[in-house]
């Protein structure tokens, strides 16, 4: 391709031959790049209508000779006969002429000045292969009419989680498999928006951003996740700098229900892999992932000393533990065999049950270390063949309706306590159940969050050492955005082994 900064004003351009339509798209391009040429016509004694616009630049000639391309840099030819086309355009290579044949389908060469238009100090263009077409000049009016949503761009983040809704009026935000999907792919049509991902967790949905901060490019990504109805102090939109705080307190897990949880990282990880994989992320934002990730496992050594590194599961045994006196030669139920579910297991095991009884919807967990353990599997389906064995459930499946729910009820042991821990979001187990069976407890997200915070004397303070880490970095996240090399680049460990799930 011939870029376009190569063109200028002492670059002389001719467009030759006697295929009009061809020649009038070529000089309509041209003339939209504010670019000088010329046009010489053949066959024709006078000139066709359409090249009318074109009069002041355009000569009709009977025969060409040598002086008549000696003056030009660059010529398109555009001449019916395909054969003379050739000839010409032979002759023209052995005299150091750069050709583009612009009219045929197989195209000698792809030099083209492109169909082009600038905004600030950036010219854009878009190349056609030898050739300017209506997709080309349709993509430069469509681009040419967004661009101006390109720039004053900054990282937003726009969501919401735990601490501004409740776990009822969050879940109606949720994304499922479907809603996700239909999301992202809004997502992606928004002018002004350059990159972004998606993270939807238990706790929280948010778009990280790289966009344009106009009002209506705001609200549009409200509208697509349906905020644009909620009341103000139910959602949150940062900006810049306060944007990449809040994604690096987040990382940190100060956040989080459980404050310090390391699950998050991993979350975090996989929607911004996901997001690049679909090409709606790419080097921006990971430049700050990475660098909020350096800065966050700073922020962990300082506030490890008063989280001990709980994780959710940690919380729910330590709540049934104390629910019940103990977990000890009872029968537990783990539904779901994700990552959360897989650490129910490791953890329950410690506190030696009589029986453990895996829930599966598709994938079965690899039991081949715990073969000196009473550990059945089942599908979900079969679930409530099983519930009269269970003292203690742990609910930790993906599922967007009631896993156990009013037809359960008879199968659920009646002599004994049981308790039911529901750490997902939607919830999987009806709480209906509660109010017709008086031996049973269920237990969300909520309550463990208030629970566990009681071990907590000052929230707050948890949250300052860590803010006053991320200040001491934030020059991290200027230099990325300002798209300048860092002296020092952040070395980043695999999360998976940084926070062992």
């Amino acid at each position: 391709m011939l870029p376009i900064n190569a063109v200028h004003q002492h670059f002389s351009m001719l467009i030759y031959g006697d295929d009009f339509t061809v020649i009038k798209n070529q000089a309509d391009s041209l003339f939209n790049s504010s670019i000088m040429f010329k046009i010489i016509l053949i066959h024709t004694k006078k000139i066709p209508k359409e090249l009318q616009p074109f009069e002041a630049n355009t000569q009709i000639i009977q025969k060409n000779d040598k002086e008549t391309f000696e003056e030009y840099h660059l010529i398109y030819l555009a001449i019916k006969n395909e054969e003379d086309s050739e000839k010409l355009k032979d002759q023209l290579i052995n005299s150091s002429k750069l050709i583009a044949v612009i009219n045929h389908d197989s195209h000698h060469g792809n030099i083209t000045v492109p169909t082009s238009f600038t905004n600030d100090d950036f010219e854009i263009a878009i190349h056609s292969k030898g050739r300017v077409d209506r997709r080309a000049r349709s993509l430069k009016n469509y681009l040419e009419r967004h661009t101006e949503e390109f720039f004053n761009t900054t990282l937003v983040v726009i969501g919401t989680d735990h601490n501004y809704l409740t776990l009822d009026e969050r879940e109606p935000f949720h994304l499922n498999d479907l809603k996700y999907e239909t999301v992202d792919e809004e997502l992606a049509l928004v002018a002004g928006v350059q990159e972004y991902f998606l993270l939807n967790t238990c706790n929280r949905v948010e778009i990280y951003a790289i966009c344009n901060q106009s009002p209506h490019v705001i609200g549009l990504l409200k509208k697509i996740i349906n905020f644009d109805h909620m009341d103000s102090d139910s959602y949150f939109i940062k900006y810049d700098k306060e944007a990449f705080t809040h994604l690096t307190m987040v990382m940190s897990g100060l956040l989080a229900q459980i404050p310090g949880e390391g699950h998050i990282v991993k979350q975090l990880k996989l929607a911004l892999e996901k997001s690049i994989q679909n090409k709606k992320a790419g080097g921006l934002l990971q430049q700050i992932f990475d660098n909020s990730l350096f800065i966050s496992k700073n922020v962990r050594l300082k506030t490890n000393s008063i989280t001990s590194k709980f994780e959710i599961e940690d919380i729910a045994i330590r709540y049934a533990q104390e629910q019940s006196n103990h977990i000890t030669d009872k029968t537990v139920m783990i539904i779901g065999t994700g990552v959360v579910g897989k650490g129910f297991l490791d953890r329950i095991l410690l506190h030696s049950p009589k029986k453990i009884i895996i829930c599966y919807r598709n994938k079965k967990l690899d039991l081949e270390k715990y073969t000196d353990h009473n550990i059945e599997q089942i599908q979900i389906k079969k679930i409530k063949n099983h519930l009269t064995e269970a003292d203690l459930i742990l609910s930790a499946v993906s599922t967007s309706r009631f896993v156990i729910h009013s037809t359960h009820i008879d199968a659920i042991k009646k002599d004994t306590p049981v308790i039911f821990i529901d750490i997902c979001v939607p919830r999987s187990i009806d709480p209906f159940i509660n109010e017709n069976v008086s031996n049973i407890q269920i237990v969300d997200l909520e309550t463990l969050k208030q629970w566990h915070l009681k071990s907590f004397q000052d929230i707050n303070h948890f949250k300052n050492i860590g803010l006053e880490e991320i200040n001491k970095k934030i020059g991290r996240y200027e230099k990325v955005f300002d798209k300048e090399w860092l002296q020092e680049q952040p070395i980043i460990a695999d999360s998976d082994q940084q926070f062992a799930q």
